[in-house]
């Protein structure tokens, strides 16, 4: 996994999970690399997330390297348990 520079990303950007699948999109970005996710039409979910969590960059694609601490993710490998957090704690509301 490289490491990725908090400027590569953007708002617009799709982000993915490891397979591919689209979770939603960036919709706000901090310099810190601390961003926030936006999924659904009608009924939107906002998803804090941050550099570290970040796989890879490819083109206007994020791939996400987390699993289970997105909501309808399956809980495998590295979750929001194994830092101490809860998805509602990495909240932020400095990035809405």
């Amino acid at each position: 996994m490289r490491k990725v520079d908090p400027s590569e990303l953007r708002e617009g950007m799709t982000v993915r999970n490891q397979q591919g699948d689209k979770i939603g999109r960036i919709v706000a970005t901090r310099p810190d690399g601390e961003f926030l996710i936006r999924r659904g039409l009608i009924f939107r979910d906002e998803i804090p997330a941050s550099a570290l969590d970040v796989l890879d960059v490819r083109g206007d694609d994020v791939f996400l390297s987390l699993r289970g601490t997105i909501p309808g993710e399956l809980n495998e490998g590295r979750n929001s348990g194994s830092r101490g957090e809860d998805v509602a704690e990495r909240s932020d509301p400095r990035l809405v």
